[in-house]
């Protein structure tokens, strides 16, 4: 069943591909190291075929799925009406839980509310934060009504001070790049320390870097504390 890399998912889909960078998180995101290995400029949106990602969604067994890994939801470029489609479409399939990560909160945060787009309670909406100077896309984050509300700290690019208080979930990891810029072990110790205080579970990804680890196969270990760090947020379980 998992068909992605990913480890907090099993498989993704994307309504869209392509990309533009809005913060310093984007600088080395692995969406513009692929796409031209499939002939696609990485900056140029795609629409995929909405019609061939619902009938995988009905033939697939129960999973978790990252919703535009090669894209982000709520692109300037994407329309409020496809946007409405695509939050039709996933709380039309309960089995499956979706998971939606975005740099632009504040975007959906004003679509939610304008356009009375519900977010599924299958859904879990995410933002992420690369370092202090973003933090206020966790506000943006809560004034969202979702069920569960994730923060991932990827590529965590700095030390963050900021009460997680309402957040269900945060993910942390390092940048996997030819190049990447080295996360620092104390940094992932502020977020750890916050999220046990709180009874957040928390998800270590990665360390990082350019090359991967014999253990676990993932970029520069995932082994944080003598141990690996796989918490999730309590799902509902919906028989096939």
């Amino acid at each position: 069943m998992k068909e992605t890399s990913i480890e907090w998912a099993d498989s993704t889909i994307n309504f869209f591909m392509g990309c533009t960078k809005v913060s310093e998180g984007c600088k080395n995101c692995y969406m513009y190291r692929l796409m031209p290995r499939f002939g696609k400029d990485p900056f140029k949106l795609n629409r995929m075929n909405f019609d061939n990602i619902e009938k995988n969604l009905t033939k697939w067994s129960p999973r978790t799925i990252f919703v535009n890994s090669m894209s982000d939801t709520f692109h300037e470029d994407i329309s409020i009406n496809d946007i409405w489609t695509m939050f039709r479409i996933m709380g039309f399939h309960q089995k499956h839980t979706f998971i939606v990560l975005t740099k632009r909160i504040t975007r959906a945060r004003l679509l939610v509310w304008a356009n009375d787009i519900s977010i599924p309670d299958n859904v879990w909406l995410g933002t992420s934060v690369e370092s202090q100077k973003y933090v206020s896309r966790i506000d943006e984050l809560k004034q969202i009504k979702a069920k569960t509300k994730f923060v991932s700290f990827e590529p965590l690019l700095g030390k963050i001070y900021y009460d997680l208080t309402g957040i269900n979930w945060a993910i942390v990891g390092g940048e996997s790049d030819p190049n990447p810029r080295i996360i620092q072990h104390e940094w992932i110790d502020s977020i750890y320390h916050k999220c046990k205080e709180l009874g957040i579970p928390f998800f270590f990804k990665q360390y990082g870097g350019s090359k991967k680890c014999n253990c676990h196969n993932a970029w520069g270990c995932r082994v944080y504390r003598g141990q690996l760090w796989d918490e999730l947020p309590i799902k509902k379980v919906i028989a096939n």
